[in-house]
């Protein structure tokens, strides 16, 4: 693979220097004025703006077959916030996906007022009727102990 460092003092790839355009196997990387632009042969495109945003555009052959930060790529965007079942809210979605660099840690965006981050929300009853099915278990082990977020 290719490892690109863009920092304070520049832009290296695999660890030397980089002089642009710069093609490699199937990469082609080409710095502008206002972008930084990585363009595969495999259909996935990534424009970076020297600040805080990187647009990535894929090739309509993964239509319906992309997931992650990408979403599902199916033009129902009822679901691009879906990860394993859960719909997330904008904020939830990009601090689940965020990255910290090594020596910086970013803290998660906090809920806005009146936003809450219960994941159980309606499935709480479901879960309560399903684990009060263990018998005596409950007993033991408070059914609130387990469908409790923690």
């Amino acid at each position: 693979g290719v490892v690109m460092a863009v920092t304070k003092d520049g832009l290296t790839v695999n660890g030397g220097a980089f002089n642009s355009p710069m093609k490699m196997r199937s990469v082609t990387i080409a710095e502008g004025c206002e972008y930084l632009e990585i363009d595969s042969k495999l259909g996935i495109s990534m424009k970076y703006d020297w600040g805080d945003t990187l647009m990535v555009t894929v090739h309509d052959n993964y239509k319906g077959s992309t997931c992650g930060m990408c979403a599902s790529y199916d033009s129902n965007k009822a679901d691009d916030f879906t990860v394993q079942g859960y719909t997330m809210t904008a904020r939830q979605f990009g601090n689940n996906y965020k990255v910290n660099n090594p020596g910086e840690n970013c803290p998660d965006v906090p809920p806005a007022k009146g936003e809450t981050d219960d994941k159980c929300g309606n499935q709480r009853n479901t879960c309560t009727n399903y684990l009060s099915s263990f018998g005596n278990c409950n007993q033991l082990v408070p059914i609130s102990d387990r469908s409790e977020e923690h």
